[in-house]
């Protein structure tokens, strides 16, 4: 059975990037000349939803922001994304969280984010008052709300999947037994396993209690556990031109394709999130590099097709 628009509910960050387009990356204090300079919008879960709706879904992102301008300027791009964008808290005396990108020729980046406090002093979510979703994703910089939706969606059947960066142990373990995928970075999987091997890493995650865990390594391509087996897909052949919001395009990738088909693999729902995220690194622009379907019109046929 296949979806074509179906509803996901993204719950998490959402951030202005500032990109700074320099020959090389800064690694001493002194002044850089950027090339070029823009303001995008990012984050994990609006990153995501970014890319789902690009897709064809209905997208709801539940987060919090500040009361300052750069709030202005976020939610005008997601209005344009036709993200719902009705449960975004801004939140009286707080600032919007945002990043500095440094990106060089290689499309490899540096980030400097600074978080808001609005996740800590704006409400806490309520979950009753979501529209029942196909799927719902979460991040980990707001592990109450997380936690509290991953509960929600059990109790409702609704497949979720948490995009586990760099976080704290304790809120990644506490997120996992109630998560049905669970698809690191490599550095988020390091950070969180460090001086194990790579497949040991994997086998670690697994038993933390997510029914299924992956690992995205960049150029190294897709990694994941079938019955305690390690399986992998290819990176896509393409020229890199920007990295950033890759992961968040390949999560909110993965979410349309649980909400969508409820038939596939494991290994045709990562081949599907594999190929989006392909398409959009060989663009600039951040999570708006995400393609749209009439783009990918292939792949989605492909998500479409029984086994």
């Amino acid at each position: 059975m296949f979806c074509p628009n179906p509803t996901i509910v993204c719950i998490g960050q959402a951030v202005i990037d500032y990109r700074f387009t320099v020959d090389q990356i800064p690694s001493r204090a002194e002044k850089y000349k950027a090339s070029s300079f823009q303001a995008l919008p990012g984050g994990m879960a609006a990153g995501a939803a970014i890319a789902a709706a690009r897709l064809g879904a209905r997208v709801v992102l539940v987060s919090r922001v500040g009361s300052d301008s750069t709030a202005d300027t976020l939610l005008a791009f997601l209005a344009n994304e036709g993200i719902d964008s009705q449960f975004i808290e801004r939140v009286e005396g707080c600032h919007t969280a945002v990043s500095s990108i440094c990106i060089d020729p290689h499309g490899e980046r540096q980030v400097v984010h600074a978080p808001t406090e609005a996740f800590h002093r704006g409400h806490p979510i309520d979950v009753e008052q979501l529209p029942l979703a196909n799927a719902l994703l979460v991040d980990p910089r707001w592990p109450e709300a997380s936690y509290a939706a991953l509960q929600w969606a059990r109790r409702h059947s609704i497949p979720s999947l948490l995009d586990a960066d760099i976080a704290p142990r304790e809120v990644i373990t506490r997120l996992m037994p109630l998560v049905d995928w669970a698809v690191f970075s490599s550095h988020g999987l390091a950070h969180l396993f460090p001086g194990l091997s790579e497949n040991a890493q994997l086998l670690a995650a697994q038993s933390l209690g997510a029914r299924h865990v992956a690992v995205t390594r960049g150029q190294a391509g897709v990694q994941w556990l079938d019955n305690l087996e390690q399986q992998q897909i290819a990176a896509v052949p393409v020229e890199v031109v920007d990295t950033t919001g890759a992961g968040d395009v390949f999560h909110g990738a993965l979410a349309f394709a649980l909400a969508a088909s409820k038939l596939q693999s494991a290994r045709r729902l990562l081949e599907f999130a594999n190929a989006i995220a392909g398409d959009k690194v060989c663009k600039g622009l951040g999570s708006l590099g995400a393609p749209y379907a009439r783009q990918v019109q292939a792949a989605i046929q492909q998500l479409n097709t029984s086994q």
